[in-house]
């Protein structure tokens, strides 16, 4: 487990809890706040995780002020459930959290409003989308491998005019924002694939007029949120080749203030 923290205020909730299963991948995208202390995470976890699954036998997470307490340490001791904590600044003991943490952000990312204040609007759909999503590891989706069935959803796309006008709507905005959650989830497993087997390649050849992708690494937006915010800018075209690993981009006028030369 581990949370996702400094997000905007949405609907009274700062913070994301993600608890998720070692053996069948499946998760909890939990909405919480920052500041919730051990007995009220423990509710939570009664609430949330615990009346669908029981008690865990083992808990990794991370030494956050919260799960070293007096009061976490004894509640799971008298629970029968073991701690394991991942070591400092090396967050990858608990990996699997950390990719699901990844998956998530790369999802809220295409769908909160400028603002980013909507996040919460979204955890059911993306929750349902992650669960309902065949894992690399398990060749399985985790709806599968924890129930042994994949649920029903098959909303219909273009809802017959009997239909009362706003039911249709939010039909179809179900089936849009699913199709396309499941898109971002491939994409993003994708990307961590090729992150976690990377090997050292020549850097790509751009030639003038090709659109490329800026990525965001360095460059400060106005949005509220860094996690929630794009990870890369465009495509823009490339004004000018200045060596094989140097170009000028043309850029639009609200980035008229960073220098256009790229490697």
């Amino acid at each position: 487990m581990d949370h996702i923290v400094k997000l905007p205020p949405s609907h009274g909730y700062d913070s994301i809890w993600v608890v998720c299963d070692r053996l069948t991948r499946y998760a909890h995208f939990i909405p919480c706040t920052e500041s919730s202390d051990a007995p009220a995470l423990a509710w939570l976890f009664l609430d949330r995780v615990f009346r669908y699954h029981g008690m865990p036998e083992t808990i990794v997470s991370d030494r956050g002020a919260v799960f070293i307490s007096r009061f976490w340490n004894a509640l799971t001791s008298l629970l029968h459930t073991k701690l394991k904590y991942s070591t400092a600044y090396h967050p990858q003991t608990d990996g699997l959290t950390e990719r699901t943490n990844q998956s998530l952000e790369t999802y809220l990312r295409a769908y909160v409003s400028t603002q980013q204040d909507d996040w919460v609007d979204y955890l059911p759909l993306a929750e349902f989308a992650f669960n309902n999503h065949v894992n690399a590891s398990t060749k399985q989706t985790p709806f599968y491998a924890n129930l042994g069935y994949h649920p029903a959803f098959d909303p219909l796309v273009t809802p017959p005019s009997v239909v009362v006008p706003a039911a249709g709507n939010i039909a179809q905005r179900l089936a849009r924002i699913h199709n396309e959650c499941r898109a971002q989830l491939l994409a993003a497993q994708d990307r961590q694939s090729r992150y976690y087997n990377q090997r050292v390649k020549d850097a790509p050849r751009f030639q003038e007029g090709d659109l490329v992708w800026l990525l965001r690494r360095h460059i400060k937006t106005t949005r509220p949120s860094d996690k929630l915010d794009h990870r890369r800018l465009g495509p823009f075209p490339v004004d000018a080749k200045l060596s094989d690993v140097v170009y000028r981009l043309r850029l639009p006028a609200y980035l008229s203030r960073l220098h256009p030369v790229f490697h």
